[in-house]
């Protein structure tokens, strides 16, 4: 249920959780792609990555809006995880 005390923070806090699932499903694209286009690719990495994008993808065109909890418990949980994500690509960017 939203909010009824502030439901702007509700739709803000909805919206971050979004994004957050969205970064990492990005990530996966990403690396995905890169590794795809390799002479060989690593098809067990390739699988994880691919389930855990699938997995990703589910989870941003499920979460509704009006669970505050799930809300919060994707924010708790997953905006650390697309950090680490995003950090670890940059790193290895920058170190090829």
């Amino acid at each position: 249920m939203i909010s009824k005390d502030n439901p702007l923070r509700a739709g803000v806090r909805y919206e971050v959780a979004m994004d957050t699932i969205w970064d990492i499903v990005s990530y996966y694209s990403i690396v995905l792609a890169e590794e795809q286009e390799k002479a060989a690719p690593d098809k067990d990495l390739v699988k994880r990555w691919e389930t855990a994008y699938e997995r990703m993808r589910h989870m941003y065109d499920s979460l509704d809006p009006a669970d505050e909890t799930k809300v919060e418990e994707v924010i708790d949980e997953y905006v650390p995880v697309a950090q680490k994500l995003w950090d670890q690509w940059h790193s290895n960017r920058a170190a090829s």
